[in-house]
């Protein structure tokens, strides 16, 4: 089950287009990483809300707080990740144990692939561990076969001046 408090299942068709972000914004958002050596006030430059919706399975969206670099797969004995999506039928799907890592900075959320067997995607281009793709609202993102529709709830504030 996910960490939110929203339980039923998302059809974004049902909420009106002016208050999607408000709407996401009142999830319980889970903090990622678990930790990190980011001083508070660069983890606040770089923090990133996001929302993952499943294309694929009917599980709960998972709502996200991102401020340092992530890891998603599966947890498999003492493997770290920070993100685990064996929930959403991963190892059927082709997601690798260690497949892909969010990179959050203060301009861009940047998706790398981390040299997975079948591939991390953004609206069918190929990340890599050397290009990323930089993300944004409404991309579809593929690990493997399992797909996520992305919702920027709010990214970092940039300086006025």
């Amino acid at each position: 089950m996910a960490d939110n408090k929203h339980t039923r299942k998302i059809e974004t068709t049902e909420i009106p287009p002016e208050s999607v972000i408000e709407y996401f914004d009142t999830f319980e958002f889970r903090r990622l990483p678990r930790k990190s050596k980011k001083t508070s006030a660069e983890a606040d430059a770089t923090t990133w809300r996001i929302v993952l919706i499943s294309l694929i399975t009917r599980q709960d969206p998972l709502a996200l707080e991102i401020f340092d670099d992530i890891v998603i797969g599966r947890k498999m004995n003492r493997q770290d990740v920070d993100l685990d999506l064996s929930i959403y039928n991963a190892l059927e799907l082709g997601v690798s144990r260690i497949h892909a890592r969010l990179h959050p900075t203060a301009e861009a959320l940047l998706l790398y692939d981390m040299n997975s067997t079948n591939g991390t995607y953004c609206n069918a281009l190929k990340a890599t561990a050397d290009e990323p793709i930089k993300l944004k609202d409404n991309d579809i993102i593929a690990f493997g076969a399992l797909k996520f529709l992305l919702k920027v709830v709010r990214q970092p504030q940039r300086p006025t001046g």
